[in-house]
């Protein structure tokens, strides 16, 4: 993603007008993990034009799986002396001893196929990677660390309300697909035994559904593959009716509740990040009507309806407003990779 391009750039003045001075004052140094993912590789663009329009000295390490992983989207940052990649693998142990203010944990194996081609690797990464991010802030007992968790943590109920953070759901953890939101929650039981030993001001962020044009195109995610068709100019196909409800929120306004929390939130508690509630058909019918082709819907299956949408409430509280809906959020993502795409070929 270049971050000159006007709508992107436009996303990334609206994150830095709406919690620019909070951030500054939280610190001058952000470590980040999963730099190289949706809500990783935003957070780095917000915080480097942050770094270029304040005052603020920031400094931003972040780490990646690969030295191409890296290069191939921050290219333009390398030479730069306040981004700092660090290549590392997170099952392994950080050899890491720089002072950081922030710690925002959010790599994670985030890929539906990954769940079920490796349920252990996407375990053990959550947790080792957890594990490893709590020992950084202990070294640094000042730190601000907010660990990045999902909706999924909150599992099934028959009742359709939103949910709020101190309500949960049932998982069935003898699925192979468990090993996400069980080892998301468990990295939730340790980042609030974190809080409430001291010494740690650890925090979570439930993400909801995020979407934005710093997606991986190669993801396994059923929007994900709807907006390949979509930049292909080919028919939507949706492989069931998709009438589930969850909750969504475009990456930019992620990036404002992300910031916020490690502004203003409180150690040990939880924050959903989430606004436009749809169903993925809804999500696919106003994709296809912003990029003018058709939705079909092919061999359906009776997929269980169940809805789980989350209540923001909490983090509004903390000054947290969005501002995309989900029509103007999928606009600005289709549009910004329609022209990224059209400039390759």
């Amino acid at each position: 993603m270049n971050p000159l391009h006007p709508t992107y750039a436009s996303d990334l003045e609206q994150i830095i007008a709406s919690v620019g001075d909070d951030v500054c004052s939280a610190g001058k140094r952000f470590f980040i993990t999963g730099g190289s993912g949706l809500v990783g590789s935003c957070l780095i663009d917000a915080l480097m034009l942050l770094q270029r329009e304040s005052a603020a000295d920031l400094h931003i390490y972040a780490t990646f799986t690969s030295e191409q992983s890296c290069r191939s989207r921050f290219a333009h940052y390398l030479s730069h002396p306040h981004f700092h990649p660090i290549i590392q693998d997170l099952c392994r142990p950080l050899d890491w001893e720089e002072a950081v203010d922030c710690i925002i944990h959010g790599a994670s194996n985030t890929h539906p196929r990954l769940y079920a081609a490796d349920p252990l690797g996407t375990a053990r990464l959550n947790l080792l990677g957890s594990l490893s991010m709590l020992k950084l802030a202990e070294k640094n007992p000042a730190c601000r660390t907010l660990f990045l968790s999902s909706y999924e943590v909150y599992g099934q109920r028959e009742n359709p309300l939103p949910y709020h953070e101190d309500e949960v759901g049932s998982l069935d953890f003898n699925s192979t697909r468990a090993c996400y939101p069980e080892s998301k929650r468990m990295c939730e039981t340790l980042f609030r035994s974190a809080a409430a030993a001291g010494g740690t001001c650890a925090m979570i962020a439930r993400l909801g559904s995020i979407y934005g044009p710093t997606v991986k195109l190669n993801s396994s995610k059923a929007d994900v593959q709807f907006l390949n068709c979509a930049l292909q100019r080919q028919p939507i196909i949706m492989k069931s009716p998709g009438l589930n409800k969850r909750s969504w929120c475009y990456v930019a306004d992620t990036i404002q509740g992300i910031l916020r929390i490690l502004a203003s939130g409180q150690a040990g508690e939880a924050y959903n990040v989430a606004h436009s509630d749809a169903s993925l058909s809804d999500f696919a019918h106003t994709l296809a009507s912003i990029a003018g082709v058709d939705v079909i819907c092919e061999n359906p299956n009776d997929t269980p309806r169940y809805e789980l949408t989350m209540s923001s409430a909490k983090l509004q509280a903390l000054g947290w407003q969005p501002h995309f809906s989900l029509i103007s959020g999928i606009r600005h993502t289709y549009n910004t990779l329609n022209d990224t795409v059209c400039s390759q070929k």
